[in-house]
C-alpha cells in the first residue's frame, strides 16, 4: 500500500534522527533558510508536534514515564498558546485549541432532549414464564 508523502517524510525524520551522528542544528540551520512559505509549513509542523508532545506528557507523567523533551513540549505549548491569546497567525493552520473546538459544537436545548431513564420509565411487557424442568 501506498504510504502519503507525510508518513514517508516521518518515518525518514524518526529513523535519521535515531542515527547518533545526527545533529539536529544543521538540519535547523537549512529549514531555516527556506522562503516564507515554506517556514510557515515547517512552524505549523512544529507545533503540531509541540502539541501532541505536550498530550503525552499529560498521559505518561501519571506513571512517571516521561522525558526531558516530552516535558519541554508541555511547556512550549503553553507558551505557544498564550502566544495565540495575544496575537492572530492567519496564514498559519495551527492545531485548534479546546475553547475552539467546544465553540464549534451544536448547541441544543437541555430542556428538549428526552434520554430514556430507567427511573422514569414505566415496563409495560408483560412477562412469559415458561415452566419446564431443565429451564
Amino acid at each position: 500500500m501506498a504510504q502519503s508523502k507525510e508518513i514517508k517524510l516521518a518515518e525518514l525524520i524518526a529513523n535519521n534522527v535515531e542515527d547518533f551522528y545526527f545533529n539536529p542544528a544543521v538540519v535547523a540551520r537549512y529549514l531555516s533558510d527556506q522562503p516564507y512559505y515554506t517556514i510557515d509549513r515547517i512552524m505549523e509542523m512544529i507545533v503540531h508536534i509541540i502539541n501532541h508532545q505536550a498530550q503525552r506528557h499529560d498521559t505518561e507523567a501519571v506513571d512517571n514515564l516521561t522525558s526531558d523533551g516530552i516535558t519541554l513540549a508541555r511547556e512550549l505549548a503553553a507558551a505557544v498558546k498564550a502566544t495565540r491569546e495575544v496575537m492572530d497567525f492567519p496564514n498559519l493552520k495551527l492545531p485548534k485549541q479546546h475553547d475552539e473546538i467546544v465553540a464549534g459544537l451544536p448547541k441544543y436545548d437541555t430542556q428538549q432532549v428526552v434520554k430514556y431513564n430507567w427511573l422514569t420509565h414505566e415496563d409495560d411487557r408483560t412477562r412469559i414464564v415458561i415452566d419446564h424442568p431443565f429451564i
